[in-house]
């Protein structure tokens, strides 16, 4: 599915840049700005050591990326070039406020997604879901307060863009816990969640279970540990994938880092603390 969006992507971004009347671009390019920011973040998302087909991946993707940058940029260059030697009036300038604002939001986001697992390891999950139920309601509320047409879309699109990354945060725990029992395959096993430079640790509540904590930290494009684990005994661990939605082969053991195996070891967690019985 995702593979499918990103293709359309590289197909279709291109040729909008280069027919889109020239009134409509700066709406074009405010409206891609996010999505071509979302697909270089792809493209640089960091892999493991033993994934040597994800960094193939991310080439193509990054591959990609550029040659939508390109089709822009000829668009800006043979407009330039009509606006002198084919076009005797010169041509109404172009307004590049939605772009400005659309570029200023895709900044913002993109800083707070950064550095949302930093915060979380120190206030904690819920608190930073908490934060971005409350931002997205805000943002909705300032946006029906805006003057500017740029803006009040800027700010609905934020909202959106908050409460779908939210949205899809909380639906994460459902499917790691149905996937861990999968995986263990009725084995005890337990679960390792991703802390910062400090490795893997246990899951304490279905909060860590999200993008917040789950969240594999990396310098540059190469990972420093797993999104999360899962350890069966008598069995190589796995670690998980959201491409793959599940736990797949090839755990970087990062350390020595351990937990005590139970049966449906993730069915015991709460949003706010795990059952030890």
């Amino acid at each position: 599915m995702i593979a499918k969006l990103v293709i359309s992507a590289f197909l279709i971004v291109p040729i909008l840049a280069l027919v889109t009347p020239r009134i409509l671009y700066p709406w074009l390019v405010a409206s891609f700005a996010p999505l071509l920011a979302g697909l270089l973040w792809l493209s640089n998302r960091p892999v493991s050591f033993q994934q040597d087909w994800a960094a193939f991946g991310n080439m193509i993707l990054f591959a990609g990326v550029i040659a939508c940058l390109l089709a822009f940029l000829f668009r800006y260059i043979a407009s330039a070039l009509a606006a002198k030697f084919l076009i005797k009036a010169a041509p109404s300038p172009i307004d590049w406020r939605p772009f400005k604002v659309s570029l200023l939001l895709t900044l913002g986001l993109a800083f707070l997604w950064w550095c949302m697992p930093l915060v979380a390891g120190v206030v904690g999950p819920h608190v930073v879901l908490l934060a971005g139920a409350i931002v997205a309601i805000a943002l909705v509320v300032l946006a029906r307060r805006m003057a500017a047409v740029h803006h009040r879309i800027a700010a609905f699109s934020a909202s959106a863009i908050v409460s779908g990354l939210l949205l899809f945060s909380l639906t994460q725990p459902g499917i790691v816990v149905r996937e861990a029992n999968r995986a263990a395959q009725g084995q005890p096993y337990c679960l390792l969640v991703a802390d910062g430079d400090r490795g893997h640790r246990p899951a304490r509540s279905l909060a860590d279970l999200t993008p917040v904590i789950m969240r594999a930290p990396a310098r540059g494009q190469i990972a420093l540990s797993n999104h999360a684990q899962i350890r069966v005994d008598e069995a190589p661990a796995m670690h998980w994938s959201y491409f793959g939605r599940g736990f797949v082969n090839g755990a970087d053991l990062y350390r020595g880092v351990d937990c005590e195996r139970q049966r449906e070891w993730a069915s015991r967690l709460g949003w706010f603390g795990r059952d030890q019985g």
